[in-house]
Formats: C-alpha cells, sequence, structure tokens
C-alpha cells in the first residue's frame, strides 16, 4: 500500500471514528509561528482538530516557510519548503489549565530548489529540483488554558528524506 493511500485511510478512519464518536469532541483551531531547521527560515502554521473529551486531541496542520535565498557572486540559490501534518497528542494536565502533551503523526513535505548560475561564456544556467516526500513527526509541547484561547509552544522532529525540526509557537482556540 503507497504512502498516499495509507494518509487516506488514516483520514477516513479518524473521520468516521470522530463522526459516530459518542465523547463530546470539541473543535479548535488557531496558528502559529515557526521555525525548520533544514530550511532554515520563519514559517507560519494553520491548524484546526478535535478535542475529544479533555485529553485526545487530533489535528491537521500547513506549515509555510519562507523561502531561503542567498546570492553569489556568480548567481543564486532559491528554496522553498511547506509541510501538511495529521497528528496526535495525549494533553497531560499538570494543573486545571497548564498540560504538556506528547504528538505523534503523519507528515508530508514539498521541497523546490533552484540554481541561477553564470556558466562562464555570459549564459544564464537555471537548475532545480521539486519533490514531496511522505514523513513521520514525533514531539511534544506544553499548552495553557486561558478561557477559549489556549498559548502553546511546541517542538516536533519530522523523520523523512528532509528531515527536520520543526519549533512553533502561538495560540488555538477552543469553540463549542
Amino acid at each position: 500500500m503507497t504512502a498516499i493511500k495509507k494518509i487516506r485511510l488514516l483520514v477516513i478512519t479518524t473521520f468516521l471514528l470522530l463522526s459516530t464518536s459518542v465523547i463530546r469532541a470539541q473543535i479548535n483551531a488557531g496558528g502559529a509561528l515557526a521555525y525548520g531547521t533544514e530550511i532554515e527560515t520563519l514559517g507560519f502554521n494553520l491548524r484546526g482538530g478535535y478535542l475529544i473529551g479533555e485529553k485526545f486531541n487530533l489535528s491537521a496542520g500547513f506549515n509555510y516557510f519562507l523561502p531561503k535565498v542567498e546570492d553569489f557572486t556568480v548567481g543564486s540559490y532559491k528554496a522553498t519548503m511547506w509541510e501538511f501534518n495529521l497528528n496526535g497528542s495525549y494533553w497531560l494536565h499538570l494543573t486545571d489549565d497548564l498540560f504538556v502533551y506528547p504528538l505523534v503523526g503523519l507528515n508530508i513535505t514539498s521541497f523546490t530548489y533552484e540554481n541561477v548560475y553564470d556558466d562562464g561564456l555570459g549564459n544564464l544556467i537555471s537548475e532545480g529540483e521539486s519533490d514531496v516526500r511522505p514523513g513521520l513527526n514525533a514531539g511534544g509541547g506544553i499548552g495553557y488554558k486561558m478561557g477559549k484561547a489556549v498559548p502553546f509552544l511546541e517542538g516536533k522532529y519530522v523523520i523523512s528524506d528532509y528531515d527536520q525540526a520543526v519549533f512553533s509557537a502561538g495560540v488555538i482556540f477552543l469553540f463549542n
């Protein structure tokens, strides 16, 4: 079974479990600033999820990292990266409002680069590649409930052909 088929199966199974569950689920959505250690640029994160009960959170998120651009005497290099993530986390409450959480999940990363340089004869040469690869996430975070707002700090490691650590700081909002 291909990675894409496995991801589809996971999404469908999760949707069916959530839509037929009698457990109280709370919708959440938010965003964050992120930093990727491989691309070495700032990124933006949007996420949404279901908090089942008070502890188990299933979420989907998208990270877009700003392009990394380097200029050289004879040319330039530009790289871009984005990620789509499906994560599960378990909120371990330290107090009524403060919690920590481990997370695991699936990742799809797109990486594109382009090199433009002078070949020494006055011709500009452009070389590049774009690729999308599946991966796994493992990490954790800390959050603090402030009414319906939940500021958080999160760190995860993406295990794939594009391994990198991603650190995020943001806020999610609880609905319902």
